[in-house]
């Protein structure tokens, strides 16, 4: 057993699993290698900015079973290559642009992250069976990613959209139920925003069979900031009662 992540990712090489225990750990967990699946058995990590961070030089690498909460910027963010992040608990995080006392989280008006963030660069992401609420950011976001799937994830009460595909291509978002209680953003939107070099290249998204209950919006596509239109892009089977 190690003490930190820090000295278990040292000593993995490829094809190990990493165990977390139970407990709650207040440093980030980096992941720069590949081949390397890294499970929490009832493990929190509480840390900042990040909690859990995959880097563009890992690859193959898949998280799951954590409870993230109290980042200051993206609970999980993902910039590597063929990653999976499943069955995570991810909530009160995004505290750049809020504060939390005594377990109640109050969002601000101010830039924001993403409670789960697909970055630029990563590709091949699955992002399954999580967990996603009252974050004070986006709760799901992939922005500037590509062949990425994202399903049967509940998503609930953040910010801003429960689920949002920005300036992403070859998206799928599938069979998730996004609903609101008592914060009250889009259920799930497209958006084409500006990022220096990357122009507009939302296209190739579906969306369907998702349930989106109770959101002031269901589904929304913004309009572009960079002049671009929505290309190949497929709403199906989705479920909104009203």
């Amino acid at each position: 057993p190690c003490k930190t992540f820090t000295k278990a990712m040292n000593l993995a090489i490829a094809g190990d699993s990493v165990v977390a225990l139970e407990g709650t750990y207040t440093q980030a967990l980096t992941i720069s290698k590949s081949n390397i699946t890294i499970e929490g058995i009832k493990a929190v990590i509480t840390a900042s900015p990040h909690g859990i961070q995959i880097n563009s030089t890992a690859q193959n690498v898949t998280v799951r079973g954590f409870t993230v909460t109290g980042a200051q910027s993206h609970a999980i963010y993902i910039q590597g290559q063929t990653v999976t992040a499943e069955n995570n608990k991810v909530y009160h995080n995004v505290l750049e642009n809020g504060t939390l006392v005594n377990g109640v989280i109050t969002c601000g008006d101010t830039a924001w992250g993403s409670a789960i963030k697909v970055g630029l660069g990563a590709s091949n992401v699955t992002i399954r069976n999580n967990t996603v609420f009252e974050n004070c950011g986006e709760g799901i976001a992939s922005t500037r990613g590509s062949n990425v799937l994202i399903e049967n994830n509940t998503v609930y009460d953040n910010k801003s959209v429960n689920i949002y595909v920005d300036n992403s291509f070859n998206v799928q978002v599938l069979n998730n139920n996004s609903y609101c209680m008592s914060i009250f953003p889009t259920g799930i939107a497209l958006g084409e925003e500006y990022y220096s070099g990357w122009g507009a290249q939302l296209h190739d998204v579906t969306v369907s069979g998702n349930t989106i209950t109770n959101c002031p919006t269901g589904i929304m596509a913004f309009q572009s900031d960079v002049s671009g239109t929505l290309t190949n892009v497929t709403l199906s089977n989705n479920y909104i009662p009203y």
